[in-house]
């Protein structure tokens, strides 16, 4: 997976965006890929694997379809299925090791033109996950190996700081 250590990254998640927007009704989107992305959506049928996709083309963006997005393209494929997120501007997910689609907050406040609720968010977020670290680390003595996979480390004042603090 592609993040940046000082990315903060949201995993895009059904269960958690139905309860943070409430379940959607199913939908036909357009996804752009090659002859080898098509057969690999066959075999994603009646699955709850994520793949992302458009319900709108923009005629300066039809080039897509010939030229890919993420890889080579060549065929839009018409699928139905329960949107997760949706969005009117290109979130930018990446995929991790395990499928798991992630959003980088970043790329959402700034695409959008939001760069100073972007720095808000970010601080009101690393104060959060401070808070939540420093609970475990008193809970369970140490720190637990899923930390590297927050993508979000302390900075190394904030480390020696909580390391005071125990």
């Amino acid at each position: 997976m592609n993040i940046d250590t000082t990315d903060l990254a949201l995993p895009i998640s059904k269960k958690m965006f139905d309860r943070l927007l409430g379940e959607r009704k199913p939908i036909r989107a357009v996804h752009i890929t090659n002859f080898d992305g098509f057969e690999d959506l066959i075999a994603l049928q009646k699955s709850r694997k994520q793949v992302s996709a458009m319900t709108y083309l923009s005629d300066s963006s039809i080039e897509r379809v010939r030229d890919g997005i993420a890889q080579e393209g060549g065929m839009a494929v018409v699928l139905k299925g329960s949107p997760v997120l949706s969005s009117d501007i290109d979130l930018h997910s990446v995929v991790d090791e395990q499928g798991r689609r992630w959003i980088m907050l970043a790329n959402i406040t700034q695409s959008m033109g939001f760069d100073m609720l972007w720095k808000g968010m970010k601080k009101n977020i690393q104060d959060v996950r401070d808070e939540i670290l420093y609970d475990l680390e008193k809970k369970f003595g140490g720190s637990p190996p899923f930390w590297e996979y927050l993508h979000v480390p302390l900075e190394s004042e904030e480390w020696e700081e909580f390391q005071d603090e125990l």
